[in-house]
């Protein structure tokens, strides 16, 4: 099955990937470098492509988030905050734990930008879990990414399961259940050397890999008294020998735990790493970004304060 769809570049706001939208979404690209430091911005920004792309049924799909300062995915922090943005492309990111810890469901997907014959076509992948009865196309492989039933690999295949529900479940535990089951399985034809469970950003589980295929299973129980996410990661600690250099390694997106139908409290260490970013990205659109009229800059500074006050209410909860 092949599908076309757009990568939409704005070299300061940040790049997207809008999937299964059925029509472009223009304009392609967004402002212009004036010079080494300085940006002309037209009207349209990240959220503006977002809307578009989600009034036509499609998927919204970030490329990387880039959680420092410098002039690059300005507003990419700030439209996933808001909702705009639906997943995020990468690996194995600390940057995405900052994100699920404030409470921000965002599945995590990869792929592969071939832009040179010294990249290999579909290195870095995504599996997604078709429900039981669908029939298998695009649209219900979109709205498998959607809802986070799937993983991201460069060669492993992984698996989690959490008390026998599938990645992008969310589990609702009675007051005073304070553990769930977790089972989580790798294998992989090139070697990997560990497999680890996450919960809230902190190893709480980790196995050897052993055997050629290298292999390894976890099944153990994780504290989640006050709810909050888990997942499953794999990866080799050295670069396979080849020209590619590359390190095999895979990740599934969360399961997420809520106790009496409340969602977790926002982690207290986790804000004040998004807040500042926003801080940061916000400033140099003011220093370093020229606009055609002011109410485009207010604008788009407008979405730098809905993403602040959406931060600030999670952590409030």
């Amino acid at each position: 099955m092949v599908v076309v769809n757009t990568f939409n570049q704005s070299e300061v706001l940040g790049n997207l990937s809008l999937l299964n939208c059925h029509r472009v979404v223009y304009p392609l690209t967004i402002g212009r470098r004036l010079d080494r430091n300085m940006w002309q911005l037209a009207e349209w920004n990240l959220a503006d492509w977002s809307d578009q792309c989600h009034r036509k049924g499609g998927l919204v799909v970030a490329d990387g988030l880039l959680l420092a300062g410098g002039p690059g995915d300005c507003e990419t922090l700030a439209a996933l905050l808001l909702g705009k943005i639906d997943a995020m492309e990468g690996t194995c990111d600390f940057d995405w734990y900052h994100i699920l810890n404030c409470g921000f469901r965002v599945p995590l997907v990869g792929g592969s930008g071939k832009d040179r014959n010294g990249i290999l076509l579909g290195r870095q992948r995504t599996y997604a879990r078709v429900l039981p009865g669908e029939e298998f196309s695009y649209k219900n492989w979109i709205e498998a990414i959607r809802a986070g039933r799937a993983f991201v690999t460069n060669g492993p295949l992984l698996t989690l399961t959490v008390e026998g529900e599938n990645p992008g479940a969310v589990l609702d535990l009675p007051s005073g259940r304070t553990t769930v089951r977790v089972r989580a399985e790798a294998r992989s034809a090139l070697s990997i050397e560990r497999l680890e469970i996450i919960a809230n950003g902190e190893v709480v589980a980790d196995k050897e890999a052993t055997g050629w295929p290298s292999s390894a299973l976890i099944e153990t129980e994780v504290d989640v008294r006050n709810g909050g996410w888990l997942i499953a990661r794999c990866s080799g600690d050295r670069e396979e020998p080849d020209a590619l250099c590359w390190r095999n390694q895979a990740h599934t997106n969360p399961v997420y735990v809520q106790v009496d139908g409340r969602p977790p409290p926002a982690n207290p260490s986790s804000v004040p790493e998004l807040q500042k970013v926003l801080d940061e990205k916000q400033a140099v659109v003011e220093s370093c970004c020229r606009f055609e009229t002011d109410s485009q800059r207010d604008r788009l500074l407008g979405i730098f304060q809905a993403a602040r006050e959406e931060l600030l209410r999670r952590a409030g909860n």
